[in-house]
């Protein structure tokens, strides 16, 4: 075999192992952005029961969702743990005879995929999520909330382990509305004040 010849044969070897290397590497990152995209595919489809769960006020089904050992803390500060107190918490606020809300209803949306942690078993997620509140007594309003998600799986199964909800204080329609109630009651208070004075200057008048 001449020199020549070996050459050749060596030249299409390692060309032949450096193909077969970058195709198998390419097929390796392909399956695991497949994978990825599965895993972002089950949150989705999640964090779209639970939303629904809420707007139906389905109990059932939104705590099927989350982890027995779920972290809630609402807008205004709540904190609720375990699926025992959220129940509580959830009747206190929608459905029972004392309940808080008459209505609520969310839509939500991630600022971007998930990052995944712990070799892809925990998932977590920020996102915008506009609310809108019906409150017994007849002021409603709508509310646009920020939120910070952890989900984790569990038995090959997603659940909700963790949810943060956040308004911004300079731009809460509760606060707005507050404020203008109690702006109200003082100018209300002054103008009895005025009156009061004015009628006591009276009586003191007759009397002298």
């Amino acid at each position: 075999m001449s020199k020549r010849y070996s050459r050749i044969v060596a030249v299409c070897f390692l060309f032949g192992m450096f193909t077969n290397t970058v195709s198998t590497q390419t097929a390796s990152a392909q399956t695991a952005v497949s994978a990825d995209e599965a895993i972002h595919n089950e949150l989705r489809a999640v964090q779209r029961r639970l939303i629904e769960a809420v707007n139906k006020k389905d109990v059932d089904a939104l705590f099927a969702e989350v982890s027995p050992n779920i972290e809630f803390t609402a807008m205004n500060n709540d904190h609720v743990k375990g699926i025992g107190p959220g129940r509580a918490y959830f009747s206190r606020m929608l459905t029972s005879s004392e309940k808080f809300l008459n209505n609520m209803s969310m839509t939500s949306e991630a600022d971007a995929l998930a990052e995944l942690y712990a070799d892809k078993q925990v998932a977590i997620a920020t996102g915008i999520a506009n609310t809108h509140f019906d409150i017994r007594g007849g002021l409603a309003f709508d509310v646009p909330l920020r939120w910070t998600a952890t989900m984790e799986r569990t038995s090959g199964n997603w659940k909700l382990a963790a949810v943060h909800f956040s308004a911004d204080a300079g731009d809460n329609p509760l606060l707005t509305a507050a404020t203008a109630f109690w702006k109200w009651m003082g100018l209300a208070f002054a103008g009895l004040g005025i009156v009061g004075g004015f009628l006591a200057a009276r009586l003191w008048r007759r009397q002298g």
